[in-house]
């Protein structure tokens, strides 16, 4: 029924060319398991992503499909104008083309920084794993997609780049709650904008397959302040792989740069942090140390790194 088990979805547009530029060059580079990749744009879009995005030496599937091809399959209007509703939307309805049995998504702002394998997403080639957490604020937004369920207990968040979609989950979902209830995919965007906080409470709701949780491989910059933080600590690209990120996402609407630059300072950060270590640990500070300790104190690179960037 499904050309492949399992493949890396991404929806994206002609605004983010560059971005999708680097996801697919780091694919080509860390695609270890040869994982195929599909890409979903406007059909306006299609021949300017394959011109810039195939390379024709490729060891793996490389596809592109269109907006319009998906919202067709899910009896949806093919006027839509690209907006973040949209795109969350052809994520849900992307299962309707009967690709891939399991897909996992990435959006145009990750790009991965090590070897990835089939095995950082699925258990099991039946089973994948659900990357999920707990929130514990009274306010979040993903209360209003756990009541529609009537669900009690924890309220978790599914909304990690990685997360893995089951095409038959996705197919029990259509039948058994939109039909069910007279509702479409965007219908679900427009009560809660969080296409994979339905997906996670929908899997938990009617325990159609094992969920396995996990969390994912992938290093989130959400904001300009989260980059700059850790550039000024002296965080570089191969500690983020020490940490166990194989992938970085830099969000779009809120980060400048669309690559982790390592820090040029970055060795005097480290020997900051070193002395911060030692004078918490009950070390005496000797004069080197404390010479170095306050020094470190005016945030110089912090006021070039949000001006630069």
């Amino acid at each position: 029924m499904y050309k492949y088990n399992h493949v890396i979805f991404c929806k994206s547009y002609r605004g983010d060319l560059k971005r999708i530029k680097n996801l697919k060059s780091s694919i080509d580079k860390f695609n270890a398991d040869k994982i195929p990749f599909v890409i979903c744009c406007p059909d306006s879009d299609k021949e300017l992503f394959y011109q810039e995005l195939q390379t024709h030496q490729e060891n793996y599937d490389f596809l592109i499909v269109t907006d319009e091809e998906v919202l067709s399959a899910n009896n949806l209007s093919t006027d839509s104008i690209q907006t973040w509703k949209t795109q969350q939307v052809i994520k849900l309805g992307f299962y309707k083309l009967n690709l891939s049995r399991f897909y996992t998504i990435y959006d145009s702002d990750c790009y991965f920084i090590s070897n990835f394998y089939t095995s950082d997403f699925m258990y099991t080639p039946d089973i994948p794993y659900t990357f999920m957490s707990c929130t514990i604020d009274p306010n979040s937004i993903y209360h209003k997609i756990k009541d529609f369920f009537n669900r009690t207990g924890p309220t978790y968040d599914f909304v990690h780049m990685s997360q893995t979609f089951s095409a038959e989950i996705l197919n029990d979902m259509d039948k058994n709650l939109l039909t069910a209830k007279n509702l479409t995919f965007p219908d679900l965007i427009e009560i809660c904008p969080y296409e994979f906080n339905w997906y996670g409470e929908y899997l938990i709701k009617y325990d159609l397959q094992k969920i396995i949780p996990a969390m994912p491989k992938v290093r989130t910059y959400f904001y300009q302040e989260d980059y700059v933080l850790d550039r000024h600590r002296g965080v570089r690209v191969s500690d983020i792989i020490s940490m166990g990120y194989n992938c970085i996402c830099m969000q779009s609407g809120w980060l400048n740069s669309f690559i982790y630059k390592n820090p040029w300072y970055g060795k005097l950060a480290r020997i900051k942090r070193n002395v911060f270590f030692k004078k918490h640990s009950g070390h005496k500070s000797d004069p080197v140390r404390l010479f170095i300790l306050y020094f470190y104190k005016i945030p110089v690179w912090t006021i070039k790194e949000i001006f630069k960037n």
